[in-house]
């Protein structure tokens, strides 16, 4: 549990946000997955008042979603060859 006193950890879902994370189409329910529990995370961190919290669970939804479209596109890509 966080210290409500202390800012996000900036190290918390770094790898979703590096521009060297690379994933493929298989791994799509996993991140539907979390995208969902990120999401739920930032809601309760609304809810608290933790201003940091939000901001970082923002862009961690921000980053798995542009993921997602990313393998969006190339599985649309691929169907049509």
């Amino acid at each position: 549990m966080k210290d409500p006193g202390t800012e996000a950890c900036p190290y918390a879902n770094i790898c979703e946000q590096c521009d060297n994370f690379v994933t493929t189409t298989e791994f799509i329910p996993e991140l539907q997955a979390q995208l969902a529990d990120i999401t739920a995370l930032r809601d309760d961190a609304t809810e608290r008042g933790w201003d940091t919290e939000v901001a970082r669970h923002a862009r961690v939804i921000a980053s798995i979603n542009n993921h997602l479209n990313r393998l969006a596109h190339r599985t649309a890509t691929d169907a049509t060859k």
